[in-house]
């Protein structure tokens, strides 16, 4: 999948991603499902931050799980989720769970330091950084 985060490569995305891929992440309400859930995430990370990279610091695999702890790295310079591009260089942790079926991503747990992301772009203040 870095090929799909580091390069956006979408159509890779059909080669990895079972079209019924259950998603378990909160996405936005007009996110589609399936596939196309995968797709419309990966779109807006490219549309938000065009030099967006995710570096897998940890991979782990048992059975038809693989866990990875990864760095989203990336200068946001296009809207993302409804948030108009800050110019700002975010850095954050999330930590992935898929389930392999027949070659293909059939599930998808994941959780992002999204207060991070957010903070960094000035969506949210920082505890303590201006503000009353």
């Amino acid at each position: 999948m870095e090929e799909v985060a580091n390069q956006g490569n979408l159509a890779a995305i059909d080669e990895w991603v079972a079209p019924d891929c259950v998603e378990h992440e909160e996405i936005p309400p007009q996110a589609p499902s399936g596939r196309e859930a995968v797709r419309f995430f990966f779109t807006q990370w490219r549309e938000g931050f065009p030099d967006g990279q995710v570096t897998w610091e940890k991979l782990i695999a048992e059975d038809d799980l693989v866990v990875g702890y990864a760095v989203w790295q990336g200068m946001h310079r296009g809207e993302f989720m409804g948030m108009l591009p800050s110019g700002r260089r975010v850095t954050f942790h999330a930590i992935d769970i898929v389930r392999i079926a027949d070659g293909k991503i059939v599930e998808h747990w994941g959780v992002a330091d999204n207060l991070a992301w957010m903070q960094q772009i000035g969506a949210i203040p920082v505890p303590g950084q201006g503000g009353s």
